[in-house]
Order: structure tokens, then sequence, then C-alpha cells
């Protein structure tokens, strides 16, 4: 009998020695994987955004790295969701861009912010009064399509096509000559922190 009831506890104290080791390996694995993504995610928050979309890691973005980085931009201005841009569109998106407050009207501030990150290159001039063409102090979105209705700004992001239609194509490529402020076919990280700092309020 004795034989017996030691038989029992030496297989009930194998039995639980098992257990506590499968524990012990299941936990073991959890902190290790915990670690591993502990280090991705440290990773990522370190890269910081333009080293995100530096696939390559040259440290340059290229047409497509780019192109990667803006790839939801394009429907939010393609507000009728058809596949391209029309002058309305383009207008009323570029307005609502430069109306930093939201209150449907653009004041000097932000036309001069304006200016200095977005749209100072299709300008017809720099002065804010001649835009203002009601001589309230403030543009409304009338007054800014108006005031760019001559301009090239459209036209060069139409492309070589010139059919009054903005393609998702035409229209990164369009942005990324307007980060390419040095024109040199490559966008730098000082290009990328000069114009992302007006950018990514939109």
């Amino acid at each position: 009998m004795k034989k017996l009831i030691l038989l029992f506890a030496l297989i009930f104290t194998i039995g639980s020695s098992f257990t506590a080791c499968k524990d012990n390996e299941s936990k073991t694995e959890e902190m290790l994987e915990n670690d591993f993504d502990n280090d991705i995610i440290e990773e990522d928050e370190n890269a910081g955004p333009f080293d995100e979309y530096d696939e390559d890691g040259d440290g340059v973005w290229n047409e497509d790295e780019f192109g990667n980085s803006v790839e939801n931009d394009f429907a939010n201005w393609d507000s009728d969701g058809d596949g391209s841009l029309n002058e309305d569109e383009f207008y009323e998106t570029t307005f609502g861009n430069t109306d930093a407050n939201d209150d449907d009207s653009i004041s000097e501030e932000e036309w001069n912010q304006g200016y200095s990150s977005m749209y100072g290159n299709y300008a017809a001039e720099g002065d804010f009064d001649a835009y203002d063409t009601n001589d309230d102090g403030m543009l409304d979105s009338a007054e800014w399509r108006e005031g760019f209705s001559d301009s090239e700004w459209f036209g060069t992001y139409d492309g070589d096509d010139d059919d009054e239609m903005i393609t998702e194509s035409e229209f990164n490529d369009g942005l990324y000559g307007d980060w390419d402020t040095n024109s040199d076919g490559r966008i730098d990280e000082d290009e990328f922190v000069a114009y992302n700092g007006y950018y990514e309020n939109w």
C-alpha cells in the first residue's frame, strides 16, 4: 500500500513539474514576443515620417516613394469620387487648405502663410489686396477662384494633355514638383521639413 501511495505521489510530482515547465515556456515566449514588438515600435518611432517612406534608405525620396507618402490625399481632393479633379474641386480644396481656421474665408495672415508654403509660384501677384476685390479684408472662395483663374496653377498640375482634368498620377507629379523646391528631381529631408510643416495641417 505504501508503495502504491509513493507511486501516485511520484506521478503527481512529475505531472506538476511538467505543467510548470510548460507554463514557464509560454511566459518566456510571450515575453520575447512582447520585447520583439516593442523593438519594432521603438524603431518605427525613431525612424520619423521621412525615413518611413525612404524605402531604399538613400536619404531622398524618389517619385514612387513620394507617391506612397501621399497616396490617400487624392481621394480627399476628389470630392465627387470620379477619379479625377476638375477646376472646381482643385480650387475648392486649395481654398479650404489655406483657410486654416475653417471660417470659409482667408485672412491676410492665412494668405501670407499659404503664399510662402503652397501657391507662391502660381499667384499672379503676391499682394493680398489684389485678390480681395471687395476690399473687406478677407478672401471668399469666389475671389480665390477668380484670382487664380488666369494663373498656371491648375494647368501645371494638369500636365501635358491639358484636358481640364487632373488624374491621380498628374496630382502626385504636381505635388512632387512643389515639394522639390530646388528642382533636382528628388526630395531630401530639408525639403520635406520645409513643406511638410504646412502640408501636414491640410
